[in-house]
């Protein structure tokens, strides 16, 4: 028996939970559907939540949501608290593996394939995400990408919270070690799977810290040399100002009141002003 709900609420999913016995902190988790990836073991069935991510690329905001699955020896409940259609491809892909009617291991089993599949897909679009701001970083016109940057962050946080908690449901799953399941272990190639993620989420923060890190030294670089272009016209400039203020003064001195006073005025604010600017140009100030 599979039962599929659909962002049930109290009263959606009160005949159900009554009728096969679920235990109601379960069924509360199902319905609010905040917690982590995680594995409840009750009585007479366990109590699987997972999180799911969907998103269009690694800079784009991730949508967060849950499926959560309830197993007991004749019944399989699943519950989508999502907005994507991962039920729908575990259905699917379940229909193209097993010909028979499945057990409830077989559901449990391709519901979290699809989940950490789906998790690997967006590692990769991660992946995908760091190598292109690297190129724009270090290529030939390097480009700010603090935004991008940041966006990726927020990708990465939402896939370690995924991956990082279900590590432990599923080492209980690929060892028997859950009440009731025998000694299945049929889980432990998901386990791989999410141990290899969980490897990949630890590579792509390190490549983001350095490339974070990059990006900041280059905005540093570019703002000392914006500043030493205006402290160079800044001198530039307050040449022929000075020259313009001495000359400027009611009171006599060499050349006042002259044309001769007016050309050597204008031959020093000139001369001087080139000499600055053709020592700053060489210095690669300006």
């Amino acid at each position: 028996l599979w039962i599929e709900l659909d962002h049930p609420d109290t009263a959606a999913f009160s005949d159900v939970a009554g009728a096969l016995g679920l235990h109601p902190l379960a069924v509360e988790d199902a319905i609010q559907a905040r917690d982590r990836p995680k594995l409840d073991r009750y009585e007479d069935h366990q109590f699987v939540s997972l999180m799911t991510l969907r998103s269009e690329d690694a800079t784009a905001h991730p949508e967060v949501g849950r499926v959560m699955v309830f197993l007991g020896e004749a019944f399989v409940v699943t519950v989508r608290q999502e907005g994507g259609d991962t039920l729908e491809r575990a259905r699917r892909r379940l229909q193209l593996v097993s010909a028979k009617q499945p057990g409830a291991l077989e559901v449990l089993h391709v519901v979290v394939a699809t989940v950490v599949d789906d998790l690997s897909a967006t590692s990769s679009q991660v992946e995908a995400s760091l190598l292109a701001s690297a190129e724009r970083l270090f290529g030939d016109e390097p480009s700010d990408e603090a935004h991008d940057l940041y966006r990726i962050t927020r990708q990465l946080l939402a896939l370690a919270h995924a991956v990082q908690p279900l590590i432990e449901p599923l080492r209980h799953l690929s060892t028997g070690a859950a009440d009731g399941l025998d000694g299945e272990r049929r889980f432990q190639d998901v386990l791989d799977h999410v141990l290899v993620v969980d490897r990949e989420v630890s590579a792509h923060s390190e490549l983001l810290e350095h490339l974070r890190g990059s990006n900041d030294s280059r905005i540093g670089l570019q703002q000392n040399t914006d500043m030493r272009k205006i402290a160079a016209w800044a001198a530039v400039i307050a040449v022929p100002t000075a020259i313009t203020g001495f000359y400027g003064m009611n009171v006599p001195y060499p050349g006042f009141g002259a044309t001769s006073g007016f050309v050597v005025a204008v031959v020093l604010q000139t001369s001087l002003a080139l000499t600055l600017f053709v020592m700053f140009r060489r210095r690669d100030w300006l």
